[in-house]
C-alpha cells in the first residue's frame, strides 16, 4: 500500500509537472500567435479610439515580451504614433486572469499631433482571452521621444511616465532639442507634465538657446489649448532678418500667452523688451551724425525698448511701445496692424541738441518739452513690413521755410537734402516698429 501510494505520489507530480511545462509551451504559443497579435491590437484600437496595430510578439519567457513596432492612426488629438522596439516586463496572474507591466521601455516613440486625417473605423471588439482580464501598466520609459505638430516639433528627448493614485500619469523628461514654427531652436533642459482625461498639463519646461537664452514654459494641451512662455536673454540675431543681423544688436525678453483648439495654438497677447540693444554698423548714421553734429548717433545704444502686444481675430494692437535713446531720441505710443496694413500714432521726441541742427523744427513741429525732449505727433500707415509716416514731409516744409535763405539755396534744392536726411533718420527706427512675433 505504502508502495503504491509513493509511485502515486509520484506520477501525480510528474503529471503537473508535465501539464505546468505544457501549458507554459501553449501559452508562449499563443502570446506568439496571431490571433493575440490581433486581440491586443483591438484592445488598443479602443484605448486609443484610433487604428491600431502591433506587430507579432516575440516571448521566450513568461516574464518579458518584445515587439518590433506599435502604430495608432487619426485618434483624437493625433495623426499618428509610432512606436519602435517594444520591450515589457510582465507578471500575468492567471488565477485572477491580470496582466501586469512592471516596466515598457520604447526605444523610440514618434508623436505626431494633430486633427485625424480620416475618420478611423470602428474597432473590433476583442474576443475574450484565458490570459487576459484586469491589464496594469506601472512605468513606461521612451530612450527616444519625438514630437511634431504644425511646423514645430521636439526631437531627442527622453522621457518617463508613472501613474498617480488619481488617475494621472506623471511625466518627466530631459534633454532634446524644440523646433518652433517660428523663431530660434532651443535646446530642451528639463519637463515635467501630467496627462489627464482633459489633455496633458506641462507643469513646467525649461530651455536655452544661444549663449544666454533661457525660456520657461507651462501650459495645458488639449481640446483647449493655452500656454504661457517667459523667456529672457534670446539674442536679436536668431530673430532679425539677415540683413539686420548685424545691425541691431540686442537681447529680447518677455513673456507670452498662446491659446488655441488641439494642436493649433496662436499668440494671444504679451510684452516684449529689449537689452543691451545697440544699433550699429550703419552708414547711414554717419549722415544723422553730420546733419546733428552728434557722434553719439553713429553707435546708439537703445536704453529702453519694450511694448505691450494683443492679438484678437487677426488683428494685432502694440501698445506701451517705447524706443529710446536716452539724451538723443525717444518714440512712444502705440499702433494696429490689421491685414497686414499699420495704423497708428506715436509720439517722437528729440533732445533740444539735436534740434538746433533741424532748421524751423522747434519753431513749427517740435513745440512740447517734457521729460528732456521736444515731442511732435507722428502718425503711421501703409504695410507692416515696411510702414510710412508723415514726419519726414513736414520736418522737409519746416526745414525749407526756416533755412531757405540761410544756406542761400532754392527751395527745391533744399527740400530735396533736407527730406533725404530726415527720411533717413526715421528709416533707421522703422525695423524696431513690426516686432517678431511667434504665431503672426
Amino acid at each position: 500500500m505504502k508502495r503504491f501510494l509513493l509511485w502515486s505520489s509520484l506520477f501525480l507530480l510528474v503529471a503537473l509537472v508535465a501539464a505546468l511545462l505544457g501549458f507554459r509551451y501553449w501559452f508562449l504559443s499563443y502570446l506568439r500567435s496571431e490571433p493575440c497579435r490581433r486581440m491586443v491590437s483591438d484592445a488598443a484600437s479602443q484605448t486609443f479610439q484610433a487604428e491600431a496595430a502591433f506587430t507579432l510578439f516575440q516571448a521566450d519567457s513568461l516574464d518579458s515580451l518584445y515587439t518590433d513596432s506599435f502604430t495608432a492612426r487619426n485618434g483624437p488629438g493625433f495623426r499618428l504614433i509610432q512606436a519602435d522596439q517594444l520591450r515589457a516586463d510582465v507578471h500575468f496572474g492567471f488565477l485572477s486572469r491580470s496582466c501586469t507591466v512592471e516596466a515598457l521601455e520604447i526605444a523610440r516613440l514618434r508623436l505626431i499631433a494633430g486633427d485625424p486625417a480620416a475618420e478611423p473605423p470602428p474597432p473590433a471588439t476583442a474576443a475574450p482571452s484565458p490570459a487576459m482580464g484586469a491589464f496594469s501598466l506601472k512605468r513606461v520609459q521612451v530612450r527616444l521621444l519625438e514630437v511634431g505638430w504644425n511646423g514645430g516639433a521636439v526631437t531627442g528627448t527622453t522621457l518617463v511616465a508613472t501613474p498617480s493614485p488619481e488617475g494621472e500619469w506623471l511625466t518627466e523628461g530631459q534633454g532634446g532639442t524644440f523646433r518652433p514654427s517660428l523663431g530660434p531652436e532651443w535646446k530642451l533642459e528639463t519637463f515635467k507634465g501630467r496627462h489627464r482625461r482633459d489633455g496633458f498639463h506641462l507643469t513646467e519646461a525649461r530651455m536655452r538657446s544661444g549663449e544666454k537664452g533661457t525660456a520657461r514654459v507651462e501650459g495645458v494641451f488639449g481640446e483647449d489649448a493655452r500656454c504661457r512662455v517667459g523667456f529672457d536673454g534670446v539674442a536679436l540675431a536668431l530673430l532679425l532678418p539677415k540683413d539686420w543681423r548685424a545691425r541691431i544688436l540686442g537681447n529680447l525678453g518677455g513673456e507670452l500667452q498662446f491659446v488655441g483648439k488641439g494642436a493649433g495654438m496662436t499668440f494671444s497677447e504679451g510684452r516684449l523688451t529689449i537689452t543691451d540693444g545697440e544699433v550699429v554698423t550703419l552708414p547711414v548714421f554717419d549722415l544723422v551724425a553730420r546733419l546733428t553734429r552728434i557722434e553719439g548717433f553713429r553707435k546708439m545704444r537703445l536704453h529702453q525698448a519694450s511694448a505691450r502686444v494683443v492679438q484678437r481675430e487677426g488683428v494685432l494692437e502694440v501698445s506701451d511701445f517705447v524706443v529710446e535713446s536716452t539724451g538723443l531720441l525717444r518714440l512712444e505710443g502705440g499702433f494696429t496692424v490689421r491685414d497686414g496694413r499699420i495704423s497708428g500714432t506715436l509720439q517722437a521726441g528729440l533732445s533740444e541738441s539735436a534740434l538746433q541742427w533741424l532748421p524751423g523744427a522747434r519753431e513749427t513741429l517740435f513745440t512740447t518739452a517734457r521729460d528732456g525732449y521736444v515731442w511732435t505727433p507722428v502718425e503711421l500707415s501703409g504695410l507692416a513690413a515696411h510702414p510710412q509716416e508723415d514726419l519726414t514731409a513736414r520736418l522737409a516744409m519746416a526745414a525749407v521755410s526756416g533755412a531757405a535763405d540761410a544756406v542761400g539755396d532754392t527751395l527745391d534744392a533744399t527740400r530735396e537734402k533736407v527730406e533725404e536726411g530726415t527720411k533717413k533718420v526715421i528709416d533707421v527706427f522703422s525695423p524696431l516698429l513690426p516686432l517678431p512675433l511667434p504665431g503672426r
